[in-house]
């Protein structure tokens, strides 16, 4: 619990405090914890170190490196705080470093917990969950951050609401994006990228009831001509255009194929791939499926979270129109 202050520049003896944890973690010369610097820079980079070191002494302690007693004390400690939040993701190493810390750990947001147990999880957090989550004490958005050495304009920000809420979606999408390129590349770890693979030939099941397959497609990411789109709420799946739904897939499995299980179509109703010939017939199919799909989800077929979104989405259009109607009276 010591202040940086007391670390960097605080003395036992003769002994500056900083050299004892720099011999007692054996740093090397770039993690070393170096007296305080009167440039900002250098004393935020510093500040990193510090909190490098705190979180190391704290795994060693816990595993005994200190000695019996030690470990014993600092057990007792956090048995009688249980609110002291003592996961702390170290985030000056590597991308795949970073990322063996933050697997298996769960974020906390909004009274909420979200496990991540694969590196899928992690790809399809909500911006919510990246925004306001957190790991221990570790914000998401600076693991993200970190494991993607973000420049400034590019890092994703506490900014929920407002004017800069899109440019900070923004952020989020396109490191989503860069993630994903990591992960394939095997920058994350040769289990992370086979995970990834794995997930990318798996097939959606399409047993079950209506609201049991939308749950198994929302969150999830449409892969189409070298282009991605999310699905996180009914009102993005409502909206896909003609190619997502003729190209997509979600894994392995075709977008029209999931709209065929969810609605039950007949063979004459299924939208096929039909791109050229009979296109205006299959374009037909996909926008009777559309209504199809609006009406189920406004009886609840596709769960209350669907239901109620798809109320608010009806009375926003009768206002709108409302609206016209009077501009177009005047």
């Amino acid at each position: 619990k010591l202040p940086i202050t007391v670390i960097t520049e605080g003395k036992i003896g003769i002994t500056p405090v900083r050299e004892i944890i720099n011999v007692m973690l054996g740093l090397k010369q770039d993690e070393k914890i170096k007296s305080n610097s009167k440039y900002q820079q250098e004393k935020k980079a510093n500040k990193k170190r510090v909190e490098s070191a705190r979180a190391k002494l704290k795994k060693l302690v816990l595993t005994g490196d200190l000695g019996e007693e030690a470990q014993t004390e600092y057990v007792k400690y956090l048995e009688e705080n249980p609110e002291v939040e003592e996961i702390e993701i170290e985030l000056s190493g590597s991308a795949k470093e970073i990322w063996q810390q933050v697997k298996g750990q769960t974020i906390t947001y909004s009274n909420k917990e979200y496990r991540v147990n694969t590196i899928q999880d992690f790809l399809e957090l909500t911006f919510t969950k990246i925004v306001k989550g957190k790991i221990g004490s570790t914000r998401v958005r600076e693991i993200i951050n970190a494991l993607l050495g973000l420049e400034e304009g590019e890092k994703i920000k506490f900014i929920y609401g407002g004017t800069k809420r899109e440019a900070n979606k923004l952020n989020v999408e396109n490191a989503r994006i860069s993630l994903k390129n990591k992960v394939i590349a095997g920058e994350l770890g040769e289990e992370a990228k086979k995970e990834y693979k794995d997930y990318l030939t798996e097939e959606i099941d399409l047993s079950g009831s209506l609201e049991q397959i939308w749950k198994r497609i929302q969150g999830q990411t449409i892969t189409y001509s070298n282009s991605e789109y999310r699905v996180n709420t009914i009102q993005d799946f409502l909206e896909l255009t003609f190619t997502k739904i003729m190209k997509g897939k979600i894994g392995n499995t075709t977008v029209r194929e999931i709209i065929n299980a969810i609605l039950g179509l007949e063979e004459d109703e299924k939208i096929k791939f039909i791109y050229h010939a009979k296109k205006e017939a299959n374009k037909l199919n996909v926008e009777n499926a559309r209504i199809l799909l609006k009406d189920k989800a406004l009886a609840g077929d596709l769960g209350q979270e669907a239901q109620k979104e798809m109320q608010t989405i009806i009375e926003t259009e009768n206002i709108q129109t409302q609206i016209k109607e009077v501009i177009e009276e005047i």
